[in-house]
């Protein structure tokens, strides 16, 4: 199946365009002209194949009926386009078809609002298509709140789809596990980070210790070290988080808080931006020195509580 990450609205009408600019339909000729403008033409090939909106005959490609739909005198209407693609991505029955429907299926109806407000591993893992649902005006994204809304015209999508918001327990382990792998990765990312800003000291970068493998209640996941101020060793007590890079959003425990309390300036947050699966872009990596006073008690940091824990009160003051 193809790679949604590899496609976006621009790239599908940039390969239409070669199909009616050029005489020759040669595929390695049109592939030529497509890659002096965009990137990842096999999956974009591929998707327009699939959808049926292009075929491939005697090594040569070229457009079906269906373009008559969004194709005027050699113009692209891109309105007719968007339509076209949001009908054949979610009604035909193919792999892809599948893929982009059980994607709708994950929005809630909740106050007659269909909305989607997803894990870190899911809006990973699905960051491809909903970004191309995106460019086709299917989706909107709410940066304040973090979530997602499925547009009132296409509130159809998600309530034909027999597809249920449920989740199998089988289904969050799976999805528990992979927020792990995420978060280990980042970790791994940021020892590498640390061995780089400490490379003028490496008696300092052997003694990096990566504390979350051997206690995940330490309230931290890397030892690491100040660069040293006239030989004194300061040790930096870090906390990672892989976070979105659309706003950084992240879960901080109570035990977290309580550590970045004590150790204070010695305590940081790491906010690695996850830019893709398993990737991440670590030049916008942001570090956070005390967050306790810089997030706690500063203004730039949008707070809301999710969980709460509760006790009865009679018998907590026996």
């Amino acid at each position: 199946m193809v790679d949604f990450q590899n496609i976006s609205l621009t790239q599908i009408i940039v390969l239409i365009k070669s199909l009616l600019t050029v005489h020759d339909k040669r595929i390695d000729f049109i592939k030529s002209i497509y890659n002096r403008q965009a990137q990842h033409f096999e999956d974009v090939y591929e998707l327009l194949i699939t959808q049926k909106l292009v075929k491939e005959s005697d090594n040569k490609v070229q457009l079906t009926r269906k373009a008559n739909k969004f194709v005027n005198k050699n113009r692209i209407n891109k309105t007719n386009l968007k339509n076209e693609l949001i009908t054949n991505l979610t009604n035909t029955n193919t792999d892809i078809s599948d893929y982009v429907n059980s994607y709708l299926g994950l929005f809630e109806k909740i106050n007659n609002v269909y909305y989607h407000n997803p894990i870190l591993a899911i809006r990973v893992e699905t960051s491809g298509v909903r970004n191309l649902f995106i460019e086709l005006g299917v989706i909107s994204y709410n940066s304040e709140k973090d979530y997602y809304l499925l547009r009132k015209r296409f509130e159809h999508l998600s309530e034909k789809i027999s597809v249920s918001s449920t989740m199998s327990p089988k289904k969050l382990k799976q999805l528990n596990d992979r927020n792990e792998k995420l978060g280990l990765l980042a970790e791994k990312e940021i020892i590498s980070f640390e061995k780089s800003r400490l490379s003028k000291h490496p008696s300092l970068i052997k003694k990096i210790n990566h504390i979350s493998l051997k206690n995940v209640a330490a309230g931290y996941d890397i030892e690491s070290f100040e660069i040293p101020k006239k030989k004194k060793i300061v040790k930096r007590y870090i906390e990672v988080k892989a976070v979105p890079s659309e706003n950084f959003h992240f879960f901080w425990s109570r035990q977290e808080m309580e550590h970045s309390k004590l150790y204070k300036n010695n305590y940081y947050l790491y906010l690695l931006p996850v830019v893709g699966k398993n990737t991440f872009d670590i030049e916008k990596l942001e570090i956070i020195r005390n967050p306790s006073i810089k997030i706690l008690k500063g203004d730039k940091w949008l707070s809301e509580i999710e969980k709460m824990s509760f006790a009865k009160k009679e018998l907590v003051q026996k």
